[in-house]
């Protein structure tokens, strides 16, 4: 069975970098959906790549504060 998450080498050959920052950094810039866990290795759902939708709750919402009352 396939893991939900990328293993550490198709990580790094996705971002084509081998230090766990730089590969941050690839991802960023390449949009892919990612987060960072407690070892600072950067986790990255198939889904993110595989062109599955991804469940709207993991989707980052801009915060935008509540209008003032006058």
């Amino acid at each position: 069975m396939t893991s939900i998450f990328l293993t550490p080498q198709e990580v790094s050959d996705l971002t084509g970098r081998k230090k766990k920052s730089a590969q941050a950094l690839e991802l960023k810039r390449m949009k892919i959906q990612h987060w960072i866990n407690a070892a600072g290795q950067p986790v990255v759902p198939r889904s993110a790549i595989e062109g599955r939708n991804v469940p709207a709750t993991t989707a980052k919402q801009e915060w935008k504060p509540a209008a003032l009352s006058a």
